[in-house]
């Protein structure tokens, strides 16, 4: 059948359908996999079937060669007995019974009979230079005596033949007997093997070295196969550089590994058959599917590629999109190509309109907008900023130095570094004309679509003579509070004239009071004029005041009192500040006329804190005799009813701890703003053991 037909411009298809036809009988991916499975299936079929064959010859020959050395073994046990024999009926000659015995034993090639202490007494075949050689210092000798059991050693070469030697002891009444293995017997037992089919035998001591090979230069050179035996059935072994399939087991009289080898060219030559089959059927149907592709490209790639150059013709802001028809996908992506470049039209014309609206808004604000990177430099100003810093046109970009004063660089280094932090600021500059200017600027962090910092937008106010108006309202204020502060110490002072002419009566403890009272209002308006507020003071330093004027002034049994203050860097304002100074009056001048009345040392702490809630603690206590807690409950007395009045200013509540020593606790909510501090019925008074 002829497929072209299929294709024609005449009778367009849809991708999915024309993808469908063409690929679906290919079936690449399925004879892919096939090929796959069949090369693995026929690998492992092959490889196992050389496991089961090398597993079984393993055994037969593990069985046979055990055989042979156990009555090599048994025969050394009947040379032994002989030689016990001898012994009893008062003979040596042992050369004669060696002799012997070495022409029916074919394992073994020397027999020797070595002493007790180690010296050689015979050996066969005769060797004079080896006769009375110690041998009582060698591994070999102390194992078989320390052990009294039959002992095979390593290969070694021999000092009298000068071959590969593998020698069995076995320990008798008179010393122990040597017999040297005769390895052409087990080399002959190997070529037998190898004759009868395509698999070798190797025979290794328990270090690894052959001893037994078909090809004896191994044996002879005393060749180490490998140092750490695997122990895997089976794995692939290089010997003399060819690889063989091996087989490992283990002679168990002599702990000799005993392996089975088959050639691996003999496996890999099949499967690389195979394996060379599957490339060539993958290469013709590649070349086929290739064809394929290369025609598809003419009927599916090109309509694509024509759509891919109208949308980089609507990029370049040319907005006619022209095409042939095609399939149908093609034809409805091209709709919408057009669909897309008339909608990108019509925002692109309300984009230029707003970015218009925008510019003729920026260039006539009458406020400084400006934006500057990281290097320190402006990158826009609006006409406004030009006019105000007379910033020249010819020179771009403009420096940040040119308008700042000499530290605010670290400033904007600081800005660049944590934008969020400065998004309102002020700061001096220099105006175009040579003058200082304050500023208040507004900045919002421009970044780009990795979320990058670029530029920083900074809207700025002049603000000069706000700062201006605003120094002088400090002025003022620092002024009035001088004046407050120095009326009341005329007043102070006028009190204490009248209180030396009543020094000793009754009015002069109210005169005191009263000038207690009106320093602690004093000393209130002196740290306002003194620091940078004028609407909070910091509590501790008042408090301290406050207590150090009333230590100079009292003395109990001729002894200072010793005050602590811990205030926790408390700051409140002034309207919260003033009655806390008058109820810490209060309560102080009150414990130094009534507390102590005994030698005991006076101390009078102060704490104040803040607590989770907002709520500020007060703490006033003294180490005196006790206040009675009748008393303080029914507030008859002056001092009383203003601690009680001013508590209930503070919109608060006090306690009242007294036995051995009193303590009064204060709490009122700490206002931020001063007009929501009144005298209300908020406050309580209370007593407690």
């Amino acid at each position: 059948m002829d497929i072209l037909p299929l294709f024609g411009s005449k009778r367009r298809r849809g991708i999915r359908s024309l993808l469908t036809l063409v690929l679906f009988p290919l079936m690449v991916p399925s004879i892919l996999l096939f090929s796959i499975i069949m090369y693995r299936t026929t690998s492992d079929i092959l490889l196992r079937q050389i496991r089961q064959d090398n597993e079984f010859l393993a055994r037969s020959i593990q069985r046979e060669i055990s055989l042979f050395l156990e009555g090599a073994t048994a025969m050394t046990q009947t040379i032994t007995k002989e030689s016990i024999w001898l012994r009893n009926e008062g003979s040596n000659d042992y050369e004669r019974l060696l002799s012997s015995l070495l022409e029916t034993i074919p394992p073994f090639r020397r027999l020797t009979i070595v002493s007790a202490s180690g010296d050689v007494v015979t050996t066969v075949p005769y060797d004079e230079n080896f006769i009375g050689s110690n041998l009582g210092n060698t591994t070999f000798f102390r194992t078989v005596k320390a052990d009294q059991i039959g002992y095979w050693s390593n290969s070694f070469i021999s000092s009298i033949t000068s071959e590969p030697t593998i020698c069995y002891g076995v320990p008798f009444e008179q010393g122990v007997l040597m017999a040297d293995l005769n390895l052409d017997i087990l080399s002959a037992f190997v070529q037998d093997v190898r004759q009868s089919g395509n698999r070798s035998i190797l025979i290794t001591d328990k270090t690894g070295t052959v001893i037994a090979f078909e090809n004896k230069t191994l044996v002879e050179q005393q060749h180490k196969l490998f140092s750490d035996h695997q122990t895997r059935p089976s794995e692939i072994l290089k010997i003399a550089g060819t690889r063989y399939f091996s087989r490992r087991l283990v002679i168990e009289k002599t702990g000799w590994p005993l392996y089975v080898l088959s050639p691996a060219d003999e496996f890999f030559s099949p499967v690389h058959t195979l394996g060379f089959t599957i490339i060539i059927v993958t290469v013709i149907f590649s070349i086929f599917l290739i064809g394929i592709i290369l025609f598809l490209g003419r009927r599916i790639v090109n309509p694509i590629e024509a759509l891919t150059r109208q949308a980089q013709l609507i990029a370049d802001g040319r907005y006619e999109v022209n095409g042939e028809k095609s399939f149908r996908e093609a034809e409805a992506l091209l709709n919408a190509m057009k669909t897309m470049a008339e909608r990108i039209r019509t925002r692109e014309l309300a984009l230029q309109k707003s970015e218009q609206t925008y510019r003729l808004l920026v260039e006539n604000a009458q406020t400084i907008i400006i934006r500057w990177n990281k290097e320190g430099f402006i990158t826009y100003y609006n006409e406004f900023a030009a006019r105000f810093f007379n910033f020249d046109s010819t020179i771009q970009p403009i420096p940040l130095a040119r308008i700042t004063i000499a530290n605010d660089p670290i400033l904007f280094a600081d800005i660049w570094n944590d934008p969020e932090s400065f998004s309102s600021y002020k700061n001096i500059n220099h105006k175009g004309n040579g003058e200082l200017a304050w500023i208040q600027w507004t900045s919002m962090p421009l970044r780009n679509e990795k979320g990058d910092l670029v530029e920083i937008l900074s809207v700025g106010s002049d603000i000069t003579r706000l700062q201006k108006a605003i120094r002088e309202k400090e002025v003022l204020l620092e002024e009035v509070h001088h004046r407050v502060k120095n009326n009341l110490q005329l007043i102070i002072s006028l009190l204490n004239l009248k209180q030396s002419q009543l020094r000793g009566s009754a009015e002069a403890v109210g005169f005191h009071e009263s000038i207690a009272h009106i320093y602690s209002i004093s000393l209130v308006h002196e740290q306002l004029y003194q620091s940078n507020s004028f609407d909070h003071i910091e509590l501790e330093p008042y408090l301290l005041a406050v207590v150090g004027h009333l230590a100079e002034m009292h003395t109990v049994n001729g002894r200072a009192i010793s005050f602590t203050v811990d205030a926790n860097n408390l700051n409140l304002s002034v309207e919260q500040a003033m009655p806390c100074g008058l109820i810490l009056t209060e309560l102080v001048c009150n414990a130094l006329r009534h507390a102590f009345s005994d030698a005991k040392k006076a101390h009078i702490s102060i704490k104040g804190n803040r607590d989770k809630r907002e709520m500020v603690e007060l703490t006033v206590s003294d180490n005196g005799k006790g206040f009675p807690r009748s008393l303080f409950s029914k507030k008859r007395s002056l001092g009383f009813q203003l601690v009680h009045l001013l508590v209930e200013q503070l919109n608060g509540s006090v306690c009242c701890y007294g036995e051995e020593g009193t303590t009064f606790f204060i709490s009122f909510p700490e206002i931020k703003d001063s007009s929501l501090v009144s005298a209300g019925k908020g406050g309580e008074i209370t007593s407690a053991r």
